[in-house]
């Protein structure tokens, strides 16, 4: 009993002392934001509230490292920051000190500030440096290895890339609900959906009140729909297609339609938690025979079935040949399926299989001495 008590007690302080730890290396880095970007301290209330922030997304299921990326995009595009004039070498500087956690070597401060001199972005040199394995490797020795699901990635990268704010609670989960909902639906609805995500975003009231010209525009299809920088030439490539009249629109639809683009969407569809999918909902699918005549002599077919799972409960219809039947069952907890067949109240055939959250199966017999396999998608 005291062992059992001392054990409790030592992994109850063991596991405070971990969450101690790990909040005084986030109040460290929010203070470091402070002093290597806005070149000042914070104040404890500022401190506080972005440490309240930062648990908040985290409790979204977003990794920490994006946190940080995104409270450096709000910090370096701030009016605080703006208003200290600095040119391309302090910028440089300041993004060495606050991702890299050092001071520049000369050969990658010349490369990077002979870019900026002759015109990359601030925002799309920043990305560069944000998602960077140095970067990475950084926060990792900070604050511990951690990752957050690519669906969750792709719905944060939009509201910091485009809007430039952290996720707010209600509309990331409904948007995380809506993408779960279009996983269990298959990769057509999660690549449906991904679109509909990058068009609610940037033709939204609020991306509206930003009042992005067309270099800022592209920064933000870079950083939140690519994840990356560019180079000069490419990023100039579509400021002179733009000139030259092509759309937002038709930018836009060629970021979404890239490989870059649909490799990440291929990975959301990739992630799906089919285990946790429902199997309500309507389905589809056809019968074939393995044995080719009944107890008469007449040959054995197929047939096509239409059913409905509601409740645990099985309904629907079906044709085999000129006849029409009634299908009703039940679907246990498992998936697995029991049913019957009817023409006209009479029973005609058994039937038994497992669903899935897209997918369904199984074998039937009828009164006659057919019998075969089925198979049903999800509608």
């Amino acid at each position: 009993m005291k062992r059992s008590v001392i054990l409790l007690l030592t992994a109850a302080l063991t596991l405070m002392t971990a969450t101690s730890v790990l909040a005084d290396a986030t109040d460290d880095l929010i203070t470091k934001y402070y002093q290597d970007i806005l070149d000042r301290n914070p104040g404890l209330p500022e401190v506080g509230g972005w440490r309240s922030e930062v648990d908040r997304i985290v409790t979204l299921g977003i990794d920490v490292k994006e946190v940080f990326i995104a409270l450096g995009k709000l910090f370096f595009n701030s009016d605080e920051y703006t208003l200290q004039s600095k040119d391309n070498s302090a910028y440089l500087t300041d993004l060495y000190q606050t991702f890299f956690d050092r001071l520049p070597d000369q050969g990658g401060f010349d490369f990077w500030k002979d870019l900026l001199d002759q015109g990359l972005a601030r925002n799309v040199l920043f990305n560069f440096f944000a998602f960077s394995d140095e970067f990475r490797l950084f926060m990792e020795a900070r604050l511990g290895v951690s990752s957050s699901s690519p669906e969750n990635d792709l719905i944060n990268d939009h509201y910091r890339g485009i809007l430039n704010r952290m996720a707010d609670t209600d509309g990331f989960n409904g948007w995380l609900e809506m993408m779960h909902d279009a996983q269990c639906g298959g990769a057509a609805a999660v690549r449906t959906l991904s679109l509909q995500i990058t068009s609610g975003f940037l033709q939204g009231p609020e991306y509206a009140l930003r009042g992005r010209d067309d270099v800022e525009f592209l920064e933000d299809l870079y950083n939140g729909i690519l994840r990356r920088g560019a180079t000069l030439e490419e990023f100039n490539g579509w400021i002179a297609l733009m000139s030259q009249g092509m759309t937002r629109e038709q930018v836009l639809q060629s970021f979404t339609d890239s490989p870059e683009f649909q490799l990440r969407v291929q990975e959301v569809i990739d992630a799906a938690d089919t285990d946790a999918c429902p199997i309500e909902g309507s389905w589809v699918g056809t019968g074939v025979s393995t044995t080719p005549f009944d107890f008469e002599g007449d040959p054995c077919g197929g047939f096509t079935l239409n059913m409905t799972v509601v409740n645990n409960q099985m309904t629907g219809s079906g044709t085999a040949g000129p006849d029409t039947f009634i299908v009703s069952g039940s679907v246990d907890t498992n998936g697995t399926l029991n049913g019957l067949a009817e023409i006209q109240g009479t029973p005609v055939a058994t039937f038994e299989g497992s669903l899935t959250s897209t997918s369904a199966s199984g074998t039937w017999q009828d009164f006659f001495g057919c019998r075969g396999t089925w198979s049903a998608t999800k509608q």
